[in-house]
């Protein structure tokens, strides 16, 4: 069970660094 959480968690944090990097410099260009 909990090894199943930190992977969710480590696919969570993929996730979001991914969308930082994606939709971050995207939101700054379009300012």
């Amino acid at each position: 069970m909990y090894n199943g959480i930190n992977e969710l968690i480590d696919d969570l944090m993929d996730h979001i660094s991914l969308e930082n990097n994606v939709l971050f410099p995207r939101a700054l260009a379009g300012e």
